[in-house]
């Protein structure tokens, strides 16, 4: 015996499906996350990756969407600079890309605060 679904339940079930997925995938990111540019639906960022220039292009969006003004440098005294900002979030298929802009943020987030990045289990001889 066969058992035949029709149409509307079939397209029911679809929109429900995708109503909980939408509802529980919303939990996940309890914090804000860092500006970056507007994202589409499932491509996410894709289109806005550089194919050339890559740390011009990563340094523009740097300046564009965490940038801040910067009104004295050694390097132009009259004329105002525009720095990079430090932090920028892309998503590109799903897969979240942090930039940073800054050598002294790098710094910072990989040497001082390691510990809190680090996948690695605690090693117990190290605390022994």
């Amino acid at each position: 015996m066969a058992v035949q679904i029709s149409l509307p339940h079939f397209s029911l079930a679809v929109a429900i499906l995708v109503v909980l997925k939408w509802l529980t995938s919303k939990k996940r990111h309890t914090l804000p996350l860092p500006p970056g540019p507007p994202r589409l639906p499932i491509l996410g960022n894709a289109l806005d990756m550089p194919k050339h220039d890559i740390h011009e292009a990563f340094r523009d969006m740097n300046v564009k969407y965490g940038g801040c003004y910067s009104y004295s440098s050694a390097l132009t005294p009259v004329h105002d600079r525009l720095v990079a900002g430090d932090v920028v979030y892309l998503e590109v298929l799903g897969q979240p890309i942090i930039v940073l802009g800054s050598h002294e943020t790098a710094l910072d987030l990989f040497e001082k605060r390691s510990a809190i990045y680090s996948d690695r289990m605690p090693s117990v001889m190290v605390e022994l």
